[in-house]
Order: structure tokens, then C-alpha cells, then sequence
């Protein structure tokens, strides 16, 4: 399981919304499967164009098809990535580098 999913959230304050709803879809998934299940949804904030975009790993396909995300290329770390969702331990998980 590598294949990473994106789904663009809207810009600025619209992007809220869909967030809150990814987080909340994240807690239901993470009673039912466990916090610590590798499940998480990254995001990144581009201050060019003003746009929020959610990133959902691979153990989290599930919660991806419920927002039509769409498959994309792992992010990169660098820039305003921060976890929308998730444990502490997902960032060494998922970035070990």
C-alpha cells in the first residue's frame, strides 16, 4: 500500500469546512480501526494561490474515496505541510527523512 491521495480544499476560510469534516470523519475512523493504524491526512497551504490541500496516506484510502480524493505522489515535507489529522507518531511514520 504506497499510493498517496489529494483532494484541493478550497482557499483560506474556505477551506475550514471541508477540513473540519475531514477531522471529524478521522476520529470515527480512528475508534473504529485504532489511532496508531498509519491513517492520516496531511495538508499544505500554497500562499501563492491561496489554496488548502489535503493529503490522505495510503492506510487512509478509506476516508480519501469519501471526499473524492484523487491518487497523487507522496507531498514533500518541506513548505507549510502539517497534519490535519492524525497521531504524533505519523510524521516519523510517514516521514522518516
Amino acid at each position: 500500500m504506497t499510493q498517496w491521495y489529494s483532494k484541493v480544499l478550497g482557499g483560506g476560510v474556505a477551506a475550514r469546512i471541508p477540513s473540519q469534516k475531514i477531522h471529524l470523519s478521522y476520529l470515527s475512523h480512528a475508534i473504529a480501526h485504532g489511532q496508531e493504524s498509519g491513517a492520516a491526512v496531511f495538508c499544505r497551504m500554497d500562499l501563492h494561490d491561496n489554496i488548502v490541500t489535503a493529503y490522505f496516506t495510503p492506510e487512509a484510502a478509506n476516508l480519501a474515496a469519501q471526499f473524492g480524493a484523487v491518487p497523487c505522489a507522496k507531498p514533500e515535507r518541506v513548505g507549510r505541510l502539517s497534519l490535519l489529522a492524525g497521531s504524533s507518531g505519523d510524521w516519523s511514520k510517514h516521514f522518516p527523512e
